[in-house]
C-alpha cells in the first residue's frame, strides 16, 4: 500500500495551485558544495523560491561527487514538510505502486523522471513529452536539466 501524506491531501487545491504557479529565479548558477557525514558523497546548494500568496520555499539541487549525471532537485515551499516536487536525473527506476492490478512492467517509470502527488496524497513519478525527447541531454548535463528545464517547463 502507498504511503499517503495526509497534509497534500488536505490542501490538495492550493498544492495543485503552487505546483503549477512555481517561480523561481536563479542567478547565473547554483553554487553546488561538498556534503558532510552521510552526505559527503554529494555536492549540494539551493537558492530560494517564491511561490504565490507569498510562500516562500527553496529549490534544493544535489549532484553525486562521483558520477556527476546523478542529480537531482527538490522543491519545498514552507506550508509542507516534505518535497512538493522531486526530480531524478539518474538512479533508480520508480515503481508506482497506486493501482496494484495494473502489471509491474506497466508502473516501472524509469529515470530521468519527476515525483509529485495526486489528490489522495500518494506520490508517484512520472515521465514528460520533453523530458523523453531530451532525456540523453538532460541525463549527462546538470546545466541544461537545471537551467533550460525548471519545474515550469516540465510538470505539465
Amino acid at each position: 500500500m502507498a504511503k499517503i501524506n495526509r497534509k497534500i491531501k488536505e490542501k490538495f487545491k492550493l498544492y495543485k495551485e503552487l505546483i503549477s504557479n512555481l517561480k523561481y529565479s536563479v542567478d547565473n548558477f547554483i553554487s553546488l558544495k561538498p556534503g558532510s557525514g552521510s552526505h559527503r558523497k554529494w555536492l549540494s546548494g539551493e537558492v530560494k523560491v517564491d511561490f504565490i500568496r507569498s510562500f516562500k520555499g527553496r529549490l534544493a539541487v544535489r549532484q553525486a561527487k562521483s558520477q556527476l549525471v546523478d542529480y537531482g532537485f527538490q522543491v519545498f515551499v514552507s506550508l509542507f514538510e516534505y518535497p512538493i516536487l522531486r526530480f531524478d536525473a539518474d538512479g533508480a527506476t520508480h515503481y508506482n505502486s497506486r493501482d496494484e492490478t495494473v502489471p509491474l512492467l506497466e508502473r516501472e517509470i524509469k529515470t530521468p523522471h519527476f515525483h509529485k502527488f495526486d489528490k489522495d496524497g500518494i506520490e508517484y513519478a512520472y515521465r514528460t513529452p520533453l523530458l523523453v525527447k531530451q532525456e540523453y541531454q538532460i541525463q549527462n548535463s546538470i546545466q541544461l536539466g537545471l537551467n533550460n528545464h525548471l519545474p515550469s517547463r516540465w510538470i505539465c
